[in-house]
Formats: structure tokens, C-alpha cells, sequence
């Protein structure tokens, strides 16, 4: 597949290691919630999220590479099974673009809920990395998935 071939993949691994060894599935070691601090600038408590902007600036800015789609991946804590939350856009044809991929994923699995999506950005949600490469990418989401359980919808 030539489309392939040209794209690069950019695989960041969990920034808390540190949280969850000390038995916090959210935060790091310093109590700080990463993910609602992404336009955070303080790199002696959140040194993890400076050093993920600088990867994608410099993929942007210096190799003038495209964002085309940025995926966030968390466990929840209360919700079953999979779901999207998107980025937050109004415009009426970004917002039919963002449900495509939710849409595919719920044809494909009966573990991902295309009704548990969500396609706003509340104000709480406005410093999140869904957020805040919303606006680089052509696409942004955060990908949820249970902590706990899968649950069939399926009527027999």
C-alpha cells in the first residue's frame, strides 16, 4: 500500500508510568491530571507534556509534515465498553468528517458504542490533547475503552 509507505507513525507511550506504579490510573506521582494540562508550560512538574508538543511541533514545523490524525487513547472509569470523543468543531462539514471513523468503528465491533460518542468540547475539555491538536490535525480524538466491562447490546 504506497499510502503507507508515506506515513509516518508517531507512537508515544503512557506519560503517567510513574502515577501508576503509585496506584493512580490518572495522574503522575506529582498528582497532576496530564491529560487536562496540555497548554500547561511548566516542564519541572509536567516535563512529559512539553516533550510530546516539541515532538509534533518539530514534525510540523521543521519536517512540514501534515497531522492527518491524532488518537488519545484512556481507560474510563465508569462507562462500558469503547467510544470516541471528538474534537469539538462546528463547522457543519468537520463535524460530519469527525462521526465517519466512530461510524466504521461500529460496524466493525460490537465493543465499540457509536451512541456512547461524543462530538463537543466543554470548557473543562478545552486543555485536553483532543483539544489542543484538534486544531493541527485533520481529525482528533480521544479513543475510551472500560476499565471494567464490554456489554452486548445485541437483542436475541
Amino acid at each position: 500500500m504506497q499510502v503507507l509507505k508515506n506515513t509516518d507513525f508517531v507512537i508515544v507511550p503512557m506519560l503517567n508510568p510513574d502515577g501508576v506504579v503509585a496506584g493512580n490510573f490518572r495522574t503522575s506521582l506529582f498528582g497532576k491530571d496530564l491529560n487536562r494540562l496540555w497548554k500547561s508550560k511548566d516542564t519541572t512538574l509536567i516535563p512529559e507534556i512539553e516533550m510530546c508538543r516539541n515532538i509534533f511541533t518539530e514534525l510540523v514545523e521543521t519536517y512540514k509534515k501534515k497531522l492527518l490524525l491524532f488518537m488519545d487513547y484512556h481507560g474510563h472509569s465508569t462507562r462500558k465498553n469503547a467510544f470516541l470523543l471528538g474534537p469539538g468543531i462546528f463547522d457543519a462539514q468537520l463535524m460530519s468528517d469527525i462521526r465517519i471513523l466512530p461510524k466504521i468503528m461500529a460496524n466493525y465491533s460490537s465493543i465499540f458504542r457509536y451512541p456512547s460518542c461524543s462530538f463537543r468540547l466543554d470548557a473543562n475539555r478545552k486543555t485536553t490533547a483532543r483539544a489542543l491538536f484538534g486544531k493541527f490535525a485533520g481529525l482528533s480524538y480521544t479513543v475510551e475503552t472500560s476499565n471494567w466491562a464490554y456489554y452486548s447490546y445485541q437483542t436475541r
